[in-house]
Formats: structure tokens, sequence, C-alpha cells
């Protein structure tokens, strides 16, 4: 039953950022054919790359140095800076409406209950939880709010939006913190043992590191990119 879940908000997911892609190309470019090819192939490639790893079980090793974040979380982040630095993506970026990114953070909703579903299993300790110290269910909550927001461009939307990136990318870093001193430092909550399962690197789990956080990081960033260059420029 996990597994299928899993399986239904991947593709839940997948769906929304391919259809926004090819959207947001169509309506950027005279010939969107070229950006939306890389657009999708990047994605794959993501994808394929995750899944490689997750099948290897390189993530079921606890040992140190931490895995999912040597072998995630840096080479996500590079792919970041080049994405919204790179020229090449530039009219894909301004292309897509300031709400999008917002309403799309509503799948953590989704995210948190399927961590939910995972401790109940016995999977995860109720520390990562809603009903512990993981307050990303927030985001998820209040994105169709802050979207709605932004989307009728209600006076101060703009400067709401860029707080409520960055608690979101913040309640994104408490997360990070509580899943790995679960793993790595479990004295911290008084367990001598990692208190997360070798099963958190394995699928589906490992879609929780490998897919979800990343989308939710790379919304943020793209939507306080975009706000934030608007507000310089004084755009209404």
């Amino acid at each position: 039953m996990l597994l299928v879940l899993f399986l239904v908000l991947l593709l839940v997911v997948i769906g929304i950022i391919l259809g926004g892609i090819n959207i947001v190309t169509h309506k950027a470019l005279a010939e969107p054919r070229p950006l939306l090819f890389r657009s999708m192939l990047i994605l794959v490639a993501w994808m394929a790359y995750v899944l490689t790893l997750c099948f290897s079980g390189i993530f079921t090793n606890f040992s140190l140095p931490p895995r999912i974040p040597m072998f995630l979380v840096l080479p996500f982040l590079l792919f970041l800076i080049y994405f919204l630095t790179n020229s090449k993506f530039k009219p894909l970026i301004d292309a897509v409406p300031l709400h999008w990114p917002v309403y799309f953070q509503s799948f953590r909703l989704g995210v948190e209950l399927l961590i939910y579903y995972a401790f109940i299993k016995d999977i995860f300790p109720r520390i990562v939880t809603f009903e512990g110290y993981n307050f990303d269910i927030l985001a998820g909550l209040t994105a169709p709010i802050i979207g709605y927001f932004v989307s009728k461009k209600i006076n101060g939307s703009k400067t709401i939006l860029v707080i409520w990136n960055i608690i979101g990318l913040l309640l994104l870093l408490n997360v990070v913190i509580i899943f790995n001193t679960c793993i790595y430092l479990p004295k911290l909550w008084d367990s001598s043992t990692p208190m997360i399962k070798p099963a958190y690197g394995m699928l589906p789990l490992a879609l929780l590191a490998g897919i979800f956080m990343p989308a939710a990081v790379f919304m943020h960033l793209l939507s306080l990119s975009t706000v934030l260059r608007m507000k310089k420029a004084n755009q209404p």
C-alpha cells in the first residue's frame, strides 16, 4: 500500500511539472521544442540517477559519510545553481506565473501524510512526523492560501510571498536536520541506535529525499528568484 501511495503522488508531481513545462515553453518561445526537450531530458536524467542509486542499495548504508546528502543533496544544489543562473533557461523562468510554484507546494501535504503512514508502519519514529518536530505540513496547508493572494495580486502579496518562501525553506531544513540526526546522531533523541530503518534508503521511501524534497526546494527558489526580481523592477 505504501508503494502505491508513493507512486500515485510521484505521478501527480511529475505530471504537474511536465504539464507546466509544456505550457510555459509554448508561452515563452516561438520555437519551444529545443528548450522543452532539454528541460524534460534533465528531469528524466535526474529520476534515472535517483532510481539507479536506490537500486544499488547505497542509501541503506548509514555509515559516514552520509550517502544521501553526498549523492543527492549536493548534486541537486549544483543543478539548481546551473538552472537559475544559465541564460538559456531565463525565458522559461520568466514565463512561469508567480502563483504556480506556490500552488505546487500543496503536494507537501501528501508527503507529510506518507511520512506519517511510514511511522504507523514502524519505519520512521514519531519525531519525524507532524506529531513530532516536523512542521512541514504547514507549507502544504498554507500554499493554496498564499497562491490565491499572489494570483489576485492582493496588496503586499509579494512581500508575503518572500517571507513564506523563506519560512518554507526553513521548514525543509528542519526536516533534513531531524532525519539526519535520527540516523547519525540518535543520542540527541535519547537513542543509542539509528531511529530510522534502512528501508528509508530504498524505494519508495527514497523518493522523499530524491524527488519530493528537491521539487519543493526548486519551487521555493524559483519563486523567490522571480518575486525578488519583480520587486526590484517595481513591477505591479
